[in-house]
């Protein structure tokens, strides 16, 4: 008995944050398109749980709106930063704002995922496949790249379904191991690096605070002297979401890491009454990876989301990553394998080589920001951090600024006169003499 042949536009290798969109933009689009996720059902990680505001207007676009809509979100329109000195004392406060009419979005990985994914099933039928691999029938063949062939196996309640997928493009949204940049022959992403420029090797450290936050629209965020930077933001009925930055120290990470955050939470519960960890629930580790970014193009492979780029998890800059992925290659990309103008599909593929790379490098000068003005446990940077807040405070355009670049409004990348500005060196008199006195002992 023969068995089936799927012959689509395009096959997207993994749905999550970056496949589903993609899928339902290309789908409307008029495409025949397949979406293939490897896992049955979504899974329950601590990752992922922080939609910036440009991400969540995006979802809202392609109609998914319900997934905002479940108990586990919250709506954040604030981040508060307070930065302490060796005593305790606050050495730097700052309240900065998202724009009137935006906020961000809190939703844990689960409902996030199980919500696209949903979503999707409605959406696609039978082109959406879960619990699928994928193995490449023609990979060492020189024509490969070009006309690929996979041999699909399927789980179903009867047992497992075998097919073939003929696709005439594949897009890798299939995350930061993925199997596509493999196919493509590409290099894997580095396991651990430096999270930004100059920063040590860190990780971050994950875990569920079980008490409602005080206040839920706000992103809580303290930086101790020298024991790294606490955050916590809502995620109603769950309670709260608690990331720590740290060194990394030798041991288990639900005895040693548990016993340094309870410590710090103590500490800081006078200016931060944000309640202690959940005794049920474990700690999640893992690196705070450094920059990265991958050819996103190769003959009729195409990789996006976290599969190109990695970015240091501050705030969800991946997942605005994704989103703006998924959306350039919904509106921009030339899918049309008719075409036969080599000039037309090189200078598309180029585009997307160009967006992803302009893209990158405006999160890396924003990971770059936030690390020395909230990250960095060096207590050298808290002048700087002092300063910055205070020239935001008698100046809120600079932080209202700041907000929509964190928040994926503004996609520009800032240039070097107006980085002086928001930093607040342009004011400071003789900045590259004060720096220097700053810096001399990193």
């Amino acid at each position: 008995m023969n068995q089936k042949t799927l012959r689509p536009d395009v096959l997207i290798v993994g749905a999550g944050v970056c496949g589903v969109p993609l899928a339902l933009g290309l789908h409307r689009r008029g495409l025949n398109v397949i979406l293939a996720e490897k896992s049955p059902q979504a899974r329950r990680l601590l990752k992922g749980e922080y939609l910036q505001p440009e991400a969540v207007k995006y979802l809202e676009h392609l109609g998914l709106c319900k997934i905002f809509k479940k108990n586990s979100v919250e709506r954040v329109q604030e981040l508060r930063f307070r930065d302490l000195d060796e005593k305790e004392n606050i050495k730097a406060d700052i309240l900065m704002k998202y724009p009137e009419g935006t906020a961000a979005a809190s939703i844990t990985h689960y409902d996030l995922i199980s919500g696209l994914q949903e979503h999707a099933a409605d959406e696609l039928g039978e082109n959406f496949i879960r619990g699928v691999n994928l193995k490449p029938l023609n990979q060492d063949s020189k024509d490969f790249l070009k006309s690929p062939r996979f041999q699909a196996e399927q789980k179903t309640k009867e047992g497992k379904e075998q097919f073939e997928i003929q696709p005439q493009w594949v897009v890798g949204c299939d995350g930061r191991f993925s199997t596509v940049r493999q196919w493509m022959g590409e290099d894997q992403a580095p396991k651990n690096a430096p999270v930004t420029i100059g920063a040590p090797e860190e990780l971050i450290i994950a875990g569920d605070l079980h008490q409602k936050a005080p206040k839920p629209n706000r992103y809580e965020v303290i930086r101790t002297y020298k024991e790294g930077t606490l955050s916590a933001f809502s995620l109603a009925e769950h309670g709260q979401r608690l990331y720590y930055t740290s060194p990394n120290m030798r041991g288990n990470i639900n005895k040693v890491y548990r016993q340094k955050v309870e410590t710090l939470l103590k500490q800081i519960s006078p200016l931060a009454e944000v309640g202690g960890l959940n005794p049920t629930e474990p700690l999640v580790g893992f690196p705070a990876y450094g920059q990265w970014l991958a050819r996103p193009v190769k003959e009729r492979f195409i990789l996006a989301g976290d599969s190109v780029a990695v970015t240091s998890p501050y705030g969800g800059q991946g997942m605005t990553a994704c989103m703006e992925h998924a959306k350039f290659l919904t509106e921009e990309f030339d899918f049309d394998v008719q075409n036969n103008n080599s000039i037309v599909k090189s200078f598309s593929a180029r585009r997307y080589c160009d967006f992803t790379k302009q893209t990158h490098k405006r999160i890396q000068l924003l990971n770059f920001g936030l690390y020395y003005l909230f990250f960095s446990r060096q207590p050298v940077f808290k002048d700087v951090t002092s300063y910055i807040a205070d020239v935001w405070h008698t100046n809120p355009d600079l932080s209202s600024r700041v907000m929509r670049l964190f928040g994926g409004l503004d996609k520009d990348k800032p240039g070097t006169m107006e980085l002086m500005e928001l930093w607040g060196l342009a004011r400071w008199p003789k900045s590259a003499t004060r720096l220097r006195e700053l810096f001399k002992n990193i």
